[in-house]
């Protein structure tokens, strides 16, 4: 990431929190893409969490709009080009569904039609 960002944050522990969640959350906006019906949506970043493993857990949403949409579109490259076996869980949480899509290096999106 410092590559791309041309700063150097270490991550654990939390030496600079303010710093790291300003890091984290403009690195991740800017590799998560939703859109909805083809309509790029905002996405509001949550926080972040660290877990056992190495594993940052990273929390966003966005909220649907009122009416019914038809196409989901997801594109979530976080992490994807500095990470190998970097895997990316999206939930996606619906009044009628809940389903759960695993993003790799070789898939980094999915579509989802209701």
């Amino acid at each position: 990431m410092q590559k791309e960002t041309g700063q150097k944050v270490v991550f654990l522990p939390d030496s600079n929190q303010v710093k790291i969640d300003a890091f984290v959350k403009d690195f991740y906006l800017n590799n998560l893409t939703i859109k909805i019906d083809g309509e790029q949506q905002e996405i509001a970043y949550l926080g972040r969490e660290y877990k056992e493993n190495d594993l940052l857990v990273v929390y966003a949403e966005v909220v649907f709009p009122a009416k019914t949409f038809k196409a989901l579109d997801v594109n979530a490259s976080f992490l994807i080009d500095f990470l190998t076996g970097q895997q990316n869980i999206v939930h996606l949480i619906t009044p009628s569904k809940k389903k759960s899509f695993l993003l790799t290096n070789k898939k980094t999106a999915f579509d989802f039609t209701l």
